[in-house]
């Protein structure tokens, strides 16, 4: 099965063969995450345990299916579940007997956690002094995942290819909440000076109980999707085309010209 990143993983145990007629039976369930280059087999140890559900045991009073509590998963990648079946016998005081259990690395148990990613698309033009905005699809986050995205803006020199550091940094957004998939606005931000920027957005998750921060995606410095170019003059039209709408006092004063002249020649015409 497929869960997505912070969502919670199941499994299901199938009871087989004769029950013990006296006492308790209850099944429990331990989810492991494997390790990259480490057989399957081998990699349900203390270490890789991501959780059991000993402290919630499921009674079994019957040969049929029964399906695991949800365990929150924080890890992408593959994840291997163990079932086991246990029994204590009626006056029993010790442990429990374990009577059956899986193994490891079974094709069958086999839980993948996805990796959550970012796509991106920013406003492509902007006047001097306006607002504009990126927009980011957050994919394969689970539903109600403590996440948040954060945007920084980098100024293209025009010389060579672009460079997303300190020195070209312009804007850096606050926080916005991410409630599982989707798709994010980032907030507006204006620049006077006419170039082309670049922005780069940050998902980062928020582990249950606290602790650290982690960085689930990043994009990349210099996206062609990603890039916004400001110019001094105003702009129009649906398909993001940059169209002078103020054109300079030199240009005003030739046109003036143009259309004084056209206007005499009609008006010779008229009086011919």
């Amino acid at each position: 099965q497929s869960v997505e990143f912070g969502g919670l993983a199941t499994d299901i145990a199938i009871v087989n063969g004769p029950l013990p007629a006296d006492g308790e039976t209850f099944v429990t369930f331990a989810l492991y995450r494997a390790l990259e280059g480490v057989a399957p087999a081998d990699t349900c140890t203390d270490e890789t345990l991501v959780a059991t559900t000993l402290g919630t045991p499921i009674p079994v009073r019957d040969l049929t299916r029964y399906t695991s509590p949800g365990v929150l998963v924080e890890r992408s990648g593959a994840h291997y579940w163990i079932e086991t079946l246990w029994w204590v016998p009626s006056g029993w005081t010790d442990a429990p007997i374990m009577l059956a259990s899986g193994r490891c690395g079974q094709p069958s148990e086999l839980t993948v956690v996805s990796e959550p990613a970012i796509s991106s698309r920013s406003q492509p033009a902007a006047a001097s002094g306006d607002d504009f905005h990126d927009t980011v699809t957050v994919t394969s986050l689970a539903a109600g995942a403590d996440a948040e995205l954060r945007w920084r803006l980098y100024r293209h020199t025009g010389q060579g290819a672009p460079v997303c550091d300190a020195t070209t940094l312009v804007f850096s957004s606050d926080a916005v909440a991410v409630a599982g998939s989707g798709t994010f606005a980032s907030p507006s931000t204006t620049q006077s000076l006419p170039a082309r920027y670049f922005w780069v957005a940050t998902l980062r998750y928020t582990p249950e109980g606290g602790g650290e921060q982690v960085e689930l995606a990043q994009g990349a410095c210099g996206q062609p999707s990603e890039s916004t170019l400001v110019t001094a003059l105003a702009v129009t039209g649906g398909d993001g085309a940059v169209v002078p709408l103020v054109a300079s006092a030199a240009v005003l004063s030739v046109l003036s010209g143009v259309f004084a002249i056209i206007g005499a020649r009609r008006r010779a015409r008229v009086v011919g």
